[in-house]
């Protein structure tokens, strides 16, 4: 690591010892320079040989089949950035790069995934790529039964890996893609869901339940669709605050007051990214700055603003309300953003109401209502 005190500072780069990661990366760089020459090489075939070489191919021995033991010591090397081990298990014994381990671990996953690439950036997105331009598959995904499902996209998304997702999309993994239902372990119907799971995350719905506001704008400067939904478990909905009780004959006319909840599935329908922002301030504002609808409602008829106003963070509410929603819109139980602030207790509560009366949410004058939700406030 060095540091404004180094020893090395001021001596010309060519002088300056490289690091561990910087050895690791360039040893990397050099294989893959060499499988591309290899492979040119290969392709490099004489008109008059095409014939013989395709019927050499047909009557060539199937290739062994690899041994668990090795699928997993490959996997569990490109876990530890290991270039050598690598180059052993992958170019000398062949073994095909997109088999899984005995959990349904590729190696590309187990690279993505690696612990130390915080420590070895470089070194971490060249094997990465080694793999990808090897033919790893980028939309080859892991599906464990009892485990919510991911994919390589979703995986370097979850864990922050910017230049990797950038990586991931430049070769061909597929920005939308949704992953499918996990599947309950000993389940005789296949994509059986798994209680408290989430069903068809995209890596935009990754990325917000992640909290990661820099790879949620990579994939949105590609192209993902913001409007995309999944079906969100209950332990993602927000949890309405105490409410207060009426107190005056005033406060029966308040709108009634529901918490976020599911359905009687334990599920929610519909879900959007800006949904699940309602917590994320970042991820907010990187949504509605690339288009967010904020009128898009879920399952159960509620709005984004619906789930900001139930999280109780005000933040989150006044960028909804700048970029327009409606305040007073009801959901398919009667209540509105407006009428669920007036329920809560705390200043916080206020001070949402204060947001939507004097935002862009639409709460008319000559609504009976409205003259009570300016006496409360």
């Amino acid at each position: 690591m060095h540091s404004s005190s180094c020893a090395c500072k001021g001596l010309p780069v060519s002088s300056r010892k490289p690091t561990e990661d910087e050895l690791d990366c360039s040893k990397i760089s050099a294989l893959a320079q060499a499988r591309r020459r290899d492979t040119t090489t290969s392709n490099q075939v004489h008109p008059r040989h095409v014939g013989l070489l395709s019927l050499s191919r047909y009557f060539a021995p199937a290739p062994p089949t690899p041994k668990p033991s090795d699928i997993a010591a490959l996997c569990q090397t490109c876990a530890d950035l290991d270039i050598d081990a690598i180059s052993h298990y992958l170019f000398a014994l062949k073994i095909p790069i997109n088999t899984a381990n005995h959990v349904g671990t590729t190696p590309l996953l187990a690279a993505i995934a690696a612990k130390c690439a915080p420590l070895r950036p470089k070194s971490h997105l060249a094997l990465v790529e080694l793999l990808l331009e090897s033919g790893a598959d980028a939309n080859m995904g892991v599906f464990r039964p009892g485990t919510q499902p991911t994919n390589p996209l979703s995986a370097a998304v979850a864990l922050g890996l910017t230049e990797v997702v950038r990586l991931l999309i430049r070769l061909g993994a597929n920005i939308d893609t949704s992953l499918p239902a996990p599947s309950t372990h000993g389940s005789s119907r296949r994509g059986h869901s798994s209680p408290g799971r989430n069903v068809g995350m995209a890596p935009l719905h990754v990325a917000v339940f992640a909290d990661r506001a820099d790879c949620l704008e990579v994939l949105l400067q590609h192209g993902a669709k913001s409007d995309i939904t999944f079906v969100a478990a209950q332990s993602v909905c927000p949890v309405l605050p105490a409410s207060t009780p009426p107190t005056s004959p005033s406060d029966i006319r308040r709108p009634k007051v529901h918490a976020i909840r599911a359905a009687k599935s334990g599920f929610v329908q519909q879900v959007t990214a800006l949904h699940l922002a309602h917590n994320r301030k970042k991820c907010t504002d990187v949504l509605l700055r690339y288009g967010a609808a904020v009128g898009t409602r879920d399952g159960q008829g509620r709005t984004p603003l619906h789930w900001a106003v139930a999280a109780g963070n005000l933040d989150v509410v006044s960028a909804i309300v700048a970029a327009g929603a409606d305040g007073d819109v009801s959901d398919d139980d009667g209540s509105t953003p407006l009428g669920m602030a007036m329920g809560m207790c705390g200043g916080d509560a206020i001070e949402m109401g204060r947001v939507i009366l004097g935002g862009t949410g639409r709460c008319s004058d000559d609504d009976t209502g409205m003259r009570t939700v300016q006496k409360w406030v």
